[in-house]
C-alpha cells in the first residue's frame, strides 16, 4: 500500500494549508484507518479517509498465485468507505473551512464528538486543557506542535509578582515553555513579532550561544516568530534556533543578576511576547 497513487475526491483543509480536490499523491502510511498521504508540492503528510481518495491505475507488480489471493484480500479490504476508531487519533481542524471527518465537529481547532460551541461535555479535563486558548486575555496564536502550545503577546516586568512578570500572559494551566520539542516551529516561524520561552541566550553580537549571560555579553532568550530588531541565530538551545536579545528596539531588558524570564527581564514591544505551553 505504502507509496500507491492517490487522487483527492474533495477538498481537505489542515492547520497551515488547504489541499484542493484533484491534488494526487502517494500513500506514506496507514495508522486506526487513516491514511497518511504526501500529495504533489506538500511538505507534510495529510490524514485523509481512505474513501476521500480515489486509487490511480500503475503497472501491477509480478506477483505468485498465493501473493494474489492475499493482495485480493488486502485490496478488499481497503476499498470501501469505513469507520475508523478516532479516539485514538487528535485531528486538527483548519479555522476557516471547519473541516471535520461525519460525525465530529469543529471546535477550537480540534475534532470532537462534541457540538460546536458546547465544550461542557468534552472527556477530561486535560482534553478541555488542549482544546482552551493557552493565553490568559484569551488572545494569541496556536503553535501546538505534540502538546499544546500557544503564542501570547504582550507586555511585561521583571517581577516575580504572577500579575506583573512574563508568566501572566499565560492561561491557568499552562506555563511558560522551556523547551521546543512540543512546539510547531514552522507555524511559529510565520507570525508577526517574536516569542521567547524561558530559555535564556547570551552574545556577544552577532555571535550567540546558550546560557546565562556573562560579563560583557548581551543577554537574551531564545523563541521563535518572525524577525524584529533584537533576533539573532543560535546555535540549538533546549530545541530553538533564533533568539530576542537587548538591543536598541528589542524591547527586551534584563536586570542583573539574571534569575529567570519572570524575575529579571521586561518587555515593552506590545507586538512581541512568550510562549506557553502545557
Amino acid at each position: 500500500m505504502s507509496g500507491q497513487l492517490v487522487e483527492l475526491k474533495r477538498s481537505v483543509a489542515t492547520t497551515m494549508f488547504i489541499v484542493e480536490k484533484g491534488k494526487r499523491g502517494s500513500i506514506h502510511s496507514e495508522e486506526n484507518g487513516w491514511l497518511f498521504v504526501r500529495f504533489d508540492g506538500c511538505r507534510f503528510l495529510v490524514p485523509v479517509q481512505s474513501c476521500e481518495v480515489e486509487r490511480m491505475e500503475s503497472e501491477p507488480p509480478k506477483v505468485t498465485s498465493h501473493a494474489a489471493l492475499a493482495l485480493g484480500l488486502l485490496l478488499f479490504v481497503l476499498g470501501g468507505c469505513f469507520a475508523p476508531d478516532l479516539s485514538k487519533l487528535s485531528l486538527r481542524c483548519d479555522a476557516v473551512e471547519h473541516f471535520c471527518p461525519d460525525g465530529l465537529s469543529c471546535v477550537d481547532g480540534f475534532c470532537t464528538d462534541s457540538p460546536a460551541g458546547q465544550t461542557t461535555d468534552l472527556a477530561s479535563v486535560d482534553d478541555q486543557g488542549a482544546r482552551s486558548a493557552g493565553c490568559q486575555d484569551g488572545s494569541g496564536k496556536e503553535v501546538s506542535g505534540s502538546a499544546p502550545a500557544f503564542a501570547c503577546p504582550g507586555t511585561f516586568e521583571a517581577s516575580s509578582d504572577p500579575q506583573k512578570g512574563a508568566s501572566r500572559l499565560c492561561a491557568p494551566g499552562f506555563k511558560l515553555c522551556s523547551r521546543a520539542d512540543t512546539l510547531n516551529q514552522f507555524v511559529c516561524s510565520t507570525l508577526a513579532g517574536f516569542y521567547v520561552a524561558d530559555v535564556p541566550t547570551r552574545a556577544a553580537l552577532p555571535s550567540a550561544s546558550c546560557g546565562v549571560v556573562r560579563s560583557g555579553e548581551s543577554a537574551g532568550f531564545a523563541g521563535c516568530g518572525k524577525s524584529v530588531a533584537g533576533v539573532y541565530g543560535v546555535p540549538s538551545c533546549a530545541g530553538f534556533t533564533r533568539g530576542l536579545f537587548v538591543t536598541a528596539g528589542s524591547g527586551l531588558a534584563v536586570a542583573a543578576p539574571f534569575a529567570s524570564l519572570d524575575g529579571t527581564t521586561q518587555n515593552t514591544s506590545g507586538s512581541n511576547g512568550v510562549l506557553c505551553c502545557k
